[in-house]
């Protein structure tokens, strides 16, 4: 990989050159590459919180839909159902 070169962050999607893994457990281990940011604000990838969502809706994926605790639009009932 050359220096210009970029991945994106798995929560926002912005080209970032420091991402840092870490580990959720919404589907099992799972680990996803996160920017700083959303790092700090508590941030999980809207994708993750969506497939967790229809396997098993628990308390903490509420809070987190609650709270909007993902970048991008809202997830509505049709994408978790």
């Amino acid at each position: 990989m050359t220096n210009n070169q970029h991945l994106n962050c798995n929560c926002c999607d912005h080209a970032k050159n420091d991402l840092q893994p870490v580990m959720t457990n919404f589907i099992g281990p799972q680990r996803v590459l996160m920017c700083q940011r959303c790092i700090d604000e508590k941030h999980i990838p809207r994708w993750l919180i969506i497939l967790a969502s229809r396997m098993k809706m628990t308390d903490e994926l509420k809070t987190l839909l609650r709270k909007h605790r993902y970048c991008g639009d809202i997830i509505n009932v049709e994408e978790v159902f």
